[in-house]
């Protein structure tokens, strides 16, 4: 009974980040901070955008704030109404926090960081448990690939708002003496094997991501000054500030608005009819198609 606890308590947790890896806070949300039209929509579109599923791609993925989350946003900046805390769950930019108490701010502060433990520390069991290549960061046998990107989604998404709310509330000299460094995803050996034969490498951050602590290792006292970011930012030559190292994320960009693509396991297909299709069958789903099912897909 101790052993099925503690396994539910660890589902619960990992059911958390996986929430928390979309749109940050968006699930402690309560009702009544929907009471606001302007609010309402804009928490509704943006985090509908940003849990929309990853395509199969050597490419960046598409950025959630789209024209449509920019339109939204501007009517609530235009409202008297609007619920700057609420907001600021999913959406802990600069913008947004200006309008947001002090008090507010530091309470998202707490709750942002409590979140960041949690991650760290599933991400922490995950890495002991598996032999992940720190170099490549590709996946490898007996790596559990899934637990880890989704942390690490958690992770990186948390940190970068509890960063914005740091600087904030003037509390930036915080990093100069402790500053967790961001985590790299486990990439699939044939989305590595495409980035290769397109001309690409590994990702900038792999390279201060091997030389700097591990997250938990930070957050348990292992020296991690921003000084230290740096000077391995500089060894990388990448930026600290615009890769989100030592700071906030870069001014928002917006997307251009595109409906969203039908999908049959992260490849994108341009019918949904024949997406439908596909998927019943089985197809990209790493299963052999039966001679029946071809003939059904043939007509």
């Amino acid at each position: 009974m101790e052993r099925k606890r503690l396994r539910v308590i660890r589902e619960q947790v990992k059911r958390s980040l996986t929430l928390a890896s979309k749109s940050r806070l968006a699930s402690r949300l309560k009702s009544d901070q929907f009471r606001d039209t302007n609010t309402a929509c804009f928490i509704a579109y943006y985090v509908a955008r940003c849990n929309l599923r990853s395509v199969f791609t050597n490419q960046s993925q598409a950025r959630p704030f789209d024209e449509i989350c920019d339109m939204l946003l501007k009517r609530c900046h235009s409202s008297e109404s609007t619920d700057w805390t609420a907001i600021a769950h999913v959406l802990p930019d600069a913008d947004v926090l200006k309008n947001v108490s002090a008090e507010d701010r530091g309470r998202l502060l707490g709750d942002y960081f409590a979140v960041m433990q949690s991650a760290a520390e599933l991400l922490r069991e995950v890495w002991d448990q598996s032999n992940i290549s720190r170099e490549t960061m590709v996946v490898r046998r007996g790596n559990d690939s899934t637990t880890w990107n989704v942390t690490a989604g958690a992770w990186n998404k948390i940190r970068s708002g509890w960063f914005s709310l740091l600087f904030s509330l003037g509390l930036d000299e915080w990093i100069e003496s402790m500053c967790p460094g961001k985590v790299l995803r486990l990439m699939a050996a044939d989305v590595a094997a495409w980035h290769r034969a397109s001309g690409g490498d590994l990702h900038a951050d792999t390279g201060p991501w091997c030389d700097l602590p591990l997250p938990w290792e930070v957050l348990r006292g292992q020296p991690c000054p921003k000084s230290r970011v740096l000077e391995i930012c500089r060894k990388w030559r990448v930026d600290p500030v615009k890769s989100g190292w030592v700071a906030p994320p870069p001014d928002r960009k917006v997307a251009r608005y595109s409906p969203t693509p039908e999908l049959v396991h992260g490849v994108e297909v341009s019918s949904p009819q024949l997406a439908a299709l596909l998927r019943s069958l089985g197809v990209f789903s790493g299963t052999s198609i039966s001679v029946t099912m071809k003939d059904e897909m043939l007509g």
